[in-house]
């Protein structure tokens, strides 16, 4: 009994010790801040855009249906610049992007 006691006592002793030696375990997929991140859907833009228009004369967008050129204001915003791929508006004083909304080609089916 003596003897079963005193292994007891030593492995109580030994445990602290070890873990003193190993290393931590780190989360290779953990992001570098530490934070972890939830991924929630955004809500759909108040702006769409639906086509550009840049020529040498003229610069002009389809926002919501509506035709606008850089200085026109849609919904809130005011149109800033008018660009081939984007649009950039302000928008209480800050500036935002939109781009074209781009639709899935559907191909017909060979029969």
């Amino acid at each position: 009994m003596c003897k079963y006691m005193s292994y007891l006592l030593l492995i109580s002793l030994l445990t602290p010790l070890a873990s003193v030696g190993e290393q931590r375990m780190v989360d290779p997929m953990r992001p570098p801040s530490g934070k972890t991140s939830i991924l929630v859907n955004k809500p759909a833009s108040k702006w769409v855009l639906t086509a550009i228009l840049v020529s040498p004369e003229r610069r002009l967008a389809m926002i919501n249906n509506r035709l606008v050129a850089v200085g026109d204001r849609i919904g809130g915003a005011k149109v800033r610049e008018i660009r081939g791929s984007l649009v950039e508006l302000e928008v209480d004083g800050r500036k935002m992007w939109i781009t074209p909304r781009t639709y899935p080609v559907r191909r017909q089916r060979r029969q």
